[in-house]
């Protein structure tokens, strides 16, 4: 009785390659839209970071009767306390540092809050202070903690002589002298609390986003008022680039206001500072100060979003616009 020979079963070198091939068109098809979900889930946590600051502002404002301050003008880097204000853990009218120092106690964070000395607060990292599609909380050195959250203080920033240069919801308590200014209340809010803004993210540049480099992004998380901690509508958003490429971009005319040209100058030292923005395609988040959140797009026009950050201006904002 004769028998056949056993035939092995294996693939041949063409066939594998074609598997391989197919293995390589389907992950190419996959990738994008894997990415696409990830990134919609950041985006997704980022808003509800910037919701709960919304919502602890509202908080604070029920508490002491108006929003959180920048805090003290010009003092980005200084102390919370002085010979005239000695007590560290003082919010509302007389806090030296800002917002995201004053509404602490409203995230439960009132360990950080009471902290003894100023560097111990600049070293803690507040979970919801970051958007996860740029960076996780970055310490460079020993206090310089970078944050990617901003709030509005309106549509130009002058050397502050009054506190009506400041027309946004975020502005100063004091002038650098330590001379008392309103704060912000629901009452100044004017042009309705669904037509201004509160809070948003700021640009920095892709390069400098674990450096503290950057202008606006080179100072410790909390502390006074300061280009770090506060943007103006001065300038059209951007999603982050480069601080090379921002460098080579032209100033808008009068794009400093009554200052002149000096925000959002070209330099290599970090690119533009003053800039709302973040590492999210198409648009960044908002917070309104309603506390509802926003996606404004980047291609928003200047007048619309000098509109919502002018909290009295007189002009209604119709939400398609941004």
């Amino acid at each position: 009785m004769s028998r056949r020979p056993l035939r092995k079963l294996a693939f041949t070198l063409v066939e594998l390659l074609v598997v391989i091939a197919i293995i390589g068109v389907l992950v190419a098809l996959l990738l994008p839209a894997v990415q696409s979900a990830r990134e919609a889930s950041r985006r997704t946590k980022c808003s509800n970071h910037l919701r709960q600051h919304a919502l602890a502002c509202h908080t604070f404002h029920d508490s002491l009767g108006a929003f959180p301050s920048a805090g003290r003008q010009d003092w980005g880097t200084g102390a919370r306390t002085s010979n005239t204000y000695p007590d560290p853990f003082r919010t509302g009218i007389t806090a030296y540092w800002h917002w995201r120092y004053q509404i602490l106690p409203y995230l439960e964070q009132n360990n950080a809050f009471n902290l003894a000395t100023d560097s111990a607060v600049r070293a803690v990292a507040v979970p919801t202070y970051n958007c996860p599609s740029r960076r996780p909380p970055t310490l460079v050195g020993t206090t310089t903690l970078l944050v990617d959250y901003a709030g509005n203080a309106g549509t130009t920033w002058c050397p502050a002589t009054s506190p009506e240069t400041f027309n946004g919801t975020i502005v100063p308590n004091m002038a650098n002298n330590q001379t008392i200014w309103r704060l912000c209340r629901f009452a100044d809010v004017t042009d309705g609390t669904s037509n201004t803004l509160l809070l948003g993210e700021k640009f920095v540049p892709v390069d400098f986003y674990r450096s503290a480099s950057a202008w606006g992004d080179n100072e410790p998380w909390a502390g006074g008022n300061s280009w770090a901690h506060t943007r103006h509508a001065i300038h059209q958003p951007r999603m982050d680039i480069r601080a090379t490429t921002a460098a080579q971009e032209v100033v808008p005319p009068n794009s400093g206001g009554a200052c002149g040209p000096w925000h959002g100058a070209p330099t290599t030292g970090g690119g533009y500072y003053d800039y709302w923005g973040s590492a999210h395609p198409g648009g960044f988040n908002v917070a309104l100060a309603d506390a509802s959140v926003r996606v404004m797009r980047y291609n928003v026009l200047l007048t619309t979003l000098q509109a919502l950050s002018n909290r009295g201006d007189g002009q209604a904002v119709d939400s398609s616009a941004f």
